[in-house]
Parts: C-alpha cells; sequence; structure tokens
C-alpha cells in the first residue's frame, strides 16, 4: 500500500522510471532479434535455399554465341536463370527468369519456408509486392526497358528476394513472347572442375557468396553489442537518477517507518519492490515496442536482403532477465542508502 501511495502521490517520477525500463527492453529486443532475423535469413537462405557448390556467371557479350553459352548450361547441370531489365510503370526492375530441373536454387516464402515457381504465373518479390500493392491473382504490366512490347504477367505468389525483381519459369517466358538468354548456372560440381572457356566470364562458390555476407554480420554484430550496452546504460542512468530522487522525497517517511520498528531489510524490500513492480509493467509494456523497432531495424540495415522479422527464447530470455537484472541492482544500489537515515535528524528536519 505505501508503494502504490507513492507512487500515485509522484507519478511524474513513476512514468519517467517505466520510460527507463521501457527504453531498455525496446534496446534491448531490438537489438538480440536483429540477431535472430539475420541467423534466420542465413540458415534459410544460404543453407536452405542455395543448392549449388558453384555459381557459373556467362559473358553477355555479342561475341559469345547462345550456343556457347547453352552448351556450359547442358555441360554443369542445367539449371541457370536469365535476367531481363523491365519497367513497371517509371520504375526500372528486373525479370528472373528461372529453369531449375535440379531445384538448385529455392524461394523464400514471407511466413517461412519455401515457395514452389509456378510453370506459369510469376513469384513477386517483398519490396514490389508491398510498393505496388500487389496480391496473388493480380495482373501487373511490364516492359523490357528501352522498348514498346508490353507482358501482362499473373501474380501467383510473393517471395523474399535480394533484388527488386518478378521471377518465372523458363515455359512461361516462351508463352509470354519473352526473349531471354541465359547468364548464370548453378552447378553441383567444384570450381576445379569447371573448364574456363570464352563463354565463362566468372566463378563463385557457395562458399564465397557465404563469406561476402559474413562481412555484413561482423558489422552487425558490433552494432548489436553497441545497441544492447546503450540499453543497460539507459536502464542505469534513468533508474539509479529516479531512485535517488524517491529516495529523497521520500528520507521522512523512511525514517518514520524506522521509528515504528521497520529495520533495514524491510525498507530495502519495500523500495525494491517498488521497481521491480514498475520493471514488470515496463517489460509488458516495451516488448512489442521492440518488435516494432527491430522491423525499423531490418529495414533500414538490410533491406535489400528481405528478412523476415524473426525472435527466437533466447531473444526473450535475454531481454527480459538483462532488463530485470539492471532494475534489481539499481534498486538494490539506491536500497542500501537506508542504513544512512538519521532518525533523529528527519524528524526534526520539519520543525
Amino acid at each position: 500500500k505505501w508503494n502504490l501511495r507513492d507512487m500515485m502521490r509522484h507519478k511524474s517520477r513513476m512514468f519517467m522510471s517505466l520510460l527507463g525500463v521501457i527504453g531498455c527492453m525496446v534496446i534491448l529486443v531490438g537489438a538480440t532479434g536483429m540477431k535472430d532475423t539475420a541467423t534466420e535469413f542465413v540458415d534459410s537462405y544460404y543453407d536452405g535455399a542455395m543448392n549449388y557448390k558453384t555459381c557459373i556467371y556467362l559473358d553477355a557479350s555479342p561475341s559469345v554465341s547462345n550456343e556457347d553459352r547453352l552448351s556450359i548450361v547442358e555441360t554443369y547441370g542445367e539449371d541457370f536463370s536469365a535476367t531481363v531489365p523491365v519497367e513497371i510503370g517509371e520504375k526500372a526492375v528486373g525479370l528472373t527468369i528461372w529453369s531449375l530441373p535440379n531445384d538448385r536454387m529455392r524461394f523464400l516464402s514471407l511466413k517461412g519456408g519455401y515457395v514452389d515457381l509456378p510453370q506459369r504465373g510469376a513469384l513477386v518479390c517483398t519490396r514490389l509486392a508491398e510498393e505496388f500493392h500487389l496480391e496473388k491473382g493480380d495482373v501487373v504490366k511490364i516492359s523490357p526497358f528501352g522498348k514498346s512490347e508490353v507482358y501482362e504477367l499473373t501474380v501467383v505468389g510473393v517471395a523474399r528476394a535480394l533484388s527488386e525483381s518478378f521471377m518465372i519459369s523458363t515455359e512461361y517466358a516462351t508463352e509470354l513472347g519473352v526473349e531471354f538468354t541465359p547468364d548464370t548456372v548453378y552447378s553441383d560440381r567444384s570450381a576445379s572442375e569447371i573448364v574456363v572457356t570464352s563463354a565463362v566470364k566468372n566463378i563463385r562458390t557457395k562458399a564465397e557468396i557465404v563469406d561476402s555476407f559474413d562481412s555484413f554480420m561482423a558489422v552487425m554484430n558490433e552494432m548489436i553489442v553497441l545497441f544492447i550496452v546503450a540499453g543497460v546504460i539507459l536502464g542505469v542512468i534513468v533508474l539509479y537518477n529516479l531512485g535517488s530522487m524517491g529516495y529523497t522525497e521520500r528520507y521522512l517517511e523512511m525514517a518514520t517507518l524506522k521509528v515504528v520498528g521497520f529495520n533495514n531489510k524491510k525498507i530495502a524490500a519495500l523500495l525494491i519492490g517498488q521497481t521491480m513492480l514498475m520493471t514488470v509493467v515496463g517489460v509488458v509494456l516495451g516488448f512489442p515496442l521492440g518488435v516494432l523497432v527491430l522491423k525499423w531495424l531490418t529495414a533500414a540495415l538490410a533491406s535489400e536482403y528481405e528478412m523476415a522479422v524473426c525472435l527466437g527464447p533466447m531473444t526473450y530470455l535475454v531481454s527480459i532477465l538483462v532488463t530485470a537484472g539492471v532494475s534489481f541492482v539499481v534498486s538494490l544500489l539506491v536500497a542500501r542508502k537506508n542504513k544512512k537515515i538519521d532518525m533523529v535528524a528527519a524528524l526534526k528536519a520539519p520543525e
């Protein structure tokens, strides 16, 4: 009752304390959730969607015949893609045409798992689906860049992609009359087994592609650590300062409690209990706000990867335990001050 009465009497201090806890929780959820989100992307895309050993990039120059490119496709596995630059409205995007008889590439679903490439119809990446409000069953008109032809694509699904593009099968491209030339071959052979000819522009192994993402992850991990440290510092500064202020405001009341028989442990329990009560409320309010911050961080730091927001059990546990731990330690430091209360001086002060 004493704690509730004090909270109602000092609403501004109570709300500032709540904001400190909420701020700490929001930062921790956003930071640790970003780690979970990136890990889910690596597991889903690099370990699950990329089912090849080597990417063979073909030379698109006129000096290389289409027969030479098709020869590379037939020799090293038959799975290939071709990208045609197109326009939707005034926006330049890609139309990626896929032939995947061996399923060496898969397409990430928005809700987890994978979505099949349709024989007829198109998959659209998340960014274009959101920008142009595209849903399953919609028909979208695209034009090859710099040409007058218009193709009508029927959207049959949305997939996460690394580039702003529509994805269709070679059969659907042929039906629409889209001209294309293979530009990338996906092979299950190692790089040492591939013979470089005039049609081959470059070769990259899956390991090299994954390594390029690791550098991004290293930077992200450093930012995550900084966010966590910032969250802890925020919680400590706000809660300690407000706790000290509350201690000063309640100095006379605590002196009175000592006079009527409350020992230091009981008074400390009252002070800690009030802080932990506000911590519980702050955690409950801060978690959904942290999810919103996580979505913003994902969009701001890694929009080109179209990561799906993911929160693992450790994110819940770490965020709650760190926030509660900071609150408990700070309240314990403040509560220890009650040992120094001078009952006589405090009770004489109003006179």
